[in-house]
């Protein structure tokens, strides 16, 4: 199932694919929105008919890519694909219930960055060293003979860089992200606005859900490990989103000495999404992988029911083991 498939059998399927599903993991963010758009003009302009598919809603501050009014949270269940591209993720349950169910998708390609996860397609095309999804989809896109980037699928590819590196900020950050940067900047992307909406546009719910956090938060092994919640009574007090709450992670780890941070957020009564981020040489994605989730060495997350006290604590175990 992990198997790693050559860009030509990827393109191959393409080729003869006419209807093709574009679909990516819940929650989504920067990364999987700009990575299934950038798909989606490339498929258009080869005359091919993609539907684009989320089982959640598009975030606010991501609404103003090209193209983004063409995402449904709908999988109509007799609509047949030939073909689905699953972006940015591995695992088929990561995509949601609707998706899980569906009896036509016709065969499935993986497109990820993600080293750690288990990677259900029919073929895989996984490059763990690519900063963001984007760059795998840019990869396709070029086998699929696109020689130029129209602004539409610049924009998105840029969207996908700049939230996966941090704004260039994180480990990942390398060479062929700063090419890429450039060649998208030659297409006619303006930086600013993309970087303006991606990340300086927080509404005040979550300034006010991050003085809940903030207030709240427990510091161990001092001073290295950071654990913070945010419960569905906080997200209906401050009118949060999860996806706001899960953004949360990468601001506190910045607390100077912290070299892990564990961000419980509260999907639904007793169920919880981790975020894990790391500073330090800790790998998280591990850590993820070992409590069934995956992710990077330095970003991942997993999911675990039952009560917040008792999920800490298999936590807060699982990082004493190997945090020096």
């Amino acid at each position: 199932m992990s198997k790693q498939s050559t860009l030509d059998e990827i393109v191959k399927l393409i080729y003869d694919a006419k209807n093709i599903l574009i679909v990516g993991h819940r929650l989504p963010e920067g990364d999987v929105v700009g990575s299934a758009l950038c798909l989606y003009f490339a498929l258009q302009k080869m005359k091919k008919n993609p539907y684009l598919y989320n089982q959640d809603s598009i975030p606010k501050n991501l609404k103003f890519l090209p193209g983004v009014k063409k995402f449904s949270c709908l999988l109509p269940s007799a609509k047949k694909f030939d073909l689905t591209l699953m972006v940015d993720v591995g695992e088929k349950g990561r995509v949601g219930e609707s998706f899980l169910n569906h009896p036509f998708l016709g065969k499935i390609i993986c497109l990820d960055h993600h080293a750690v996860s288990v990677h259900e397609g029919n073929l895989n095309f996984v490059l763990p060293n690519a900063s963001s999804t984007g760059i795998v989809v840019y990869h396709v896109l070029k086998a699929l003979g696109v020689k130029k980037l129209s602004y539409e699928i610049a924009t998105n590819l840029y969207c996908t860089l700049i939230t996966d590196t941090g704004s260039f900020r994180y480990s990942n950050t390398n060479r062929e992200t700063f090419e890429l940067a450039k060649l998208c900047l030659d297409s006619g992307v303006d930086p600013w606005l993309v970087a303006r909406n991606c990340f300086e546009t927080q509404p005040l719910s979550w300034f006010k859900m991050l003085c809940d956090v903030v207030t709240h938060m427990e510091i161990k092994m001092g001073g290295k490990i950071l654990m913070a919640s945010v419960s569905l009574a906080q997200l209906k007090k401050t009118r949060a989103s999860l996806e706001q709450a899960e953004a949360l992670a990468s601001h506190l780890r910045t607390l100077e000495g912290v070299q892990v941070c564990a961000m419980f957020i509260e999907q639904k009564r007793g169920f919880f999404k981790i975020s894990f981020r790391s500073n330090g040489s800790y790998d998280v994605g591990k850590l993820a992988k070992r409590l069934g989730g995956g992710g990077h060495r330095k970003a991942s997350g997993c999911e675990m029911q039952g009560p917040l006290s008792s999920i800490k604590k298999i936590i807060l175990s699982e990082l004493r083991k190997n945090l020096s």
